[in-house]
Formats: structure tokens, sequence, C-alpha cells
């Protein structure tokens, strides 16, 4: 059996400061929260079964260079 995944468009964004040594950002994964299938796959007694997209996710990140 195949199984054929639809298209999907997924936005992220990472927003911040980056100085000489040091930087700190603000991110966003699934900005508008699209819950749409990732991936399908067979389970042992055969059904098809999938796994959705993570939700929106926000995040910051700090970065040294030394």
């Amino acid at each position: 059996m195949n199984c054929v995944r639809p298209g999907r468009t997924l936005v992220n964004a990472k927003l911040g400061w980056q100085g000489e040594n040091f930087g700190a950002f603000l991110l966003v994964s699934n900005i508008f929260d699209v819950q749409k299938p990732a991936v399908f796959f067979l389970d042992f007694d055969g059904r098809t079964r999938g796994l959705l997209t993570d939700p929106r996710t926000f995040g910051l990140s700090f970065e040294g260079r030394f």
C-alpha cells in the first residue's frame, strides 16, 4: 500500500539582535498553528497511521562566540 502525504507549508521566524560576540533571538515555529499530517506509516496490523505537525511554539535563543 502506498501513502501520499498532501503538501503543506509551515512558516517559522527568527528575530533578534546579533552583536560581534553575542546574540539574542526570539523564535516562533509554525506561526499560523497549521495542524497537517507530517508522517504516515503502517502499524503492526496493517492500518495506516499518521502524526501531525508540531503546534505553534515560541522560544528564546542566546548565542555566544568565543
